[in-house]
């Protein structure tokens, strides 16, 4: 008789913990377990009749000797490998209590996040390094709708807040406007040690010093293949299910799926809803921000429905 896809998927629950000084830590697979010697975060399957909660508990129980008391989902998607296929619920540990210890066998270690390319880590880890790159908020400029000082004085007051990734989107800038508003921008943030994403002409990019590119729809479509570097952040606007299948394809470092609800510019416009939105981003292997109707004070809801955070464009500049 022939699997059912829930069958042919493994369920495994992955906790990210972090030290005081932010290091990550990961356990290095035994001699007995597939791909040993690959270095890992935590975790471990499902037992029958498990939650994802639950097993997150024992693994790091029985594993490390820590008590989990506190966790948040981080990222969930199905990764396949040769053999069989695993569905990853990826959630970071906010709350725990014990010194973690390699109880079966296995060596850990602490490492800070920009270090993690010096280990050999399991292949399904790059999109939960991703994520952990990634902040809960993806800001987007909005200086044809409040103006250009109103958004550069919210600009300044979000990045003493800690805003951290801004995406420079102004459609009714011509190109030298939008350059020179650029520019100040990158400055402005890089001073906060923000990162700053140009939805404009890619040559922009490594001409300002921005940290990468964001793909409109229409850009998106027509791109036949990854048009930056790996070292730069590439995001990507999305709709449906088609456009996110395309944005994969092309190696989109995360993307922004919208209209999650519905918003002050197109109050009568169709919206996906929490229910379509959960339904696309479905084990989808790449952060996704929620963008439409959001506010900064929904982030923790939009993590909860297995959103990377979210993404506001007009909402954080006007006081």
């Amino acid at each position: 008789m022939p699997s059912t896809e829930a069958e042919s998927i493994i369920e495994v629950a992955v906790g990210v913990l972090e030290d005081a000084t932010g290091r990550m830590l990961i356990g290095q697979r035994a001699g007995d377990r597939p791909y040993s010697g690959l270095w890992e975060f935590p975790g471990g399957k499902l037992e029958p009749g498990e939650s994802v909660a639950e097993a997150l508990v024992r693994e790091y129980q029985e594993e490390l000797g820590v008590q989990v008391h506190a966790s948040q989902p981080l990222l969930r998607f199905v990764f396949a490998y040769p053999e069989y296929r695993v569905r990853l619920h990826v959630f970071r540990i906010t709350g725990y209590s014990g010194k973690p210890r390699g109880l079966e066998g296995q060596a850990i270690d602490w490492v800070a996040l920009d270090q993690l390319v010096e280990h050999d880590m399991l292949v399904a880890c790059p999109p939960i390094i991703t994520a952990l790159r990634l902040p809960r908020l993806y800001a987007i400029t909005a200086a044809s709708v409040v103006g250009e000082d109103v958004m550069l004085r919210g600009l300044e007051r979000q990045l003493k807040k800690g805003l951290k990734l801004v995406q420079v989107r102004e459609k009714k800038m011509d190109f030298q406007a939008y350059e020179q508003f650029a520019a100040e921008v990158i400055g402005r943030c890089h001073d906060y040690g923000a990162q700053v994403l140009l939805n404009g002409e890619v040559d922009l990019v490594e001409c300002l010093g921005a940290d990468g590119l964001h793909l409109d729809g229409p850009k998106l479509g027509a791109m036949g293949q990854r048009p930056i570097a790996d070292g730069l952040w590439l995001s990507a606007s999305c709709h449906d299910e088609a456009e996110l299948a395309k944005a994969r394809a092309l190696g989109v470092d995360f993307a922004v799926l919208s209209p999650v609800l519905s918003t002050q510019t197109h109050p009568g416009a169709k919206t996906l809803g929490w229910e379509g939105f959960c339904g696309l981003i479905k084990d989808i292997p790449m952060p996704v921000y929620a963008l439409g109707g959001m506010s900064s004070d929904m982030t923790e809801q939009a993590c909860e429905q297995g959103a990377q955070g979210v993404a506001i464009m007009r909402g954080l500049w006007e006081i």
